[in-house]
């Protein structure tokens, strides 16, 4: 499983959440923390995962406008859409190894974050998943990635600095099937100046494909 949407546990009036340090779980007798379904305290400045946990619902750190630190640990093996969307003060972010996506809106708005590394297991990096970003100056593009899609880096004034580690290949098109494309010039791509032009402005809006 890698993904879970914001509906999935829409109008099930009877399921009983587990209430622990300010986090709403859901889980089973023999693990009560298996998915974290929201943080209720929007006050935090930091959040230590319980070791059951898997899952981290969309939308679970919405607005927890005081976190300024998150490691999310191995044990996670499931993230959604817009989990730390408006979490402004938010600096540094250790994220898993093993996750293969950067879902949607993840770090949308995350005003203070200045860079992040993308593990080299990310295959994806989703829609509008560092939108906003306002601050963020440089980023590492991994060769495991293979698909980034449309304003993924959108309102990121201030990325300059873009590495691909593999330019080669790389297309582009208006739509997500991908039936064609335009080849991106891999001497462009190895320019991190360039390569962040045109991921924040050139190409924003565009699907982007590896091979």
């Amino acid at each position: 499983m890698t993904y879970i949407g914001s509906d999935a546990f829409y109008n099930c009036r009877n399921l009983k959440y587990t209430e622990y340090e300010g986090a709403r779980y859901l889980g089973n007798p023999g693990n009560p923390y298996v998915v974290l379904k929201r943080i209720r305290d929007t006050g935090i400045t930091s959040f230590t995962f319980q070791p059951g946990t898997n899952i981290i619902c969309d939308n679970a750190f919405e607005s927890c406008t005081k976190l300024t630190d998150i490691e999310i640990p191995e044990h996670i093996t499931c993230i959604g859409e817009y989990v730390f969307k408006g979490c402004r003060y938010l600096e540094n972010v250790k994220l898993p190894e093993n996750m293969t996506a950067i879902c949607s809106g993840m770090f949308y708005g995350c005003t203070r974050l200045e860079s992040i590394e993308i593990p080299d297991s990310v295959e994806k990096i989703s829609s509008t998943a560092f939108a906003g970003c306002k601050t963020l100056n440089n980023v590492t593009i991994p060769e495991s990635v293979k698909y980034i899609y449309g304003y993924a880096f959108s309102e990121c004034s201030l990325l300059t600095d873009v590495v691909f580690e593999n330019p080669s290949g790389w297309r582009y098109s208006s739509k997500e099937e991908f039936e064609n494309g335009t080849e991106i010039s891999s001497q462009d791509l190895s320019d991190p100046s360039v390569a962040a032009e045109y991921l924040t402005d050139n190409y924003v809006d565009f699907y982007w494909k590896l091979g």
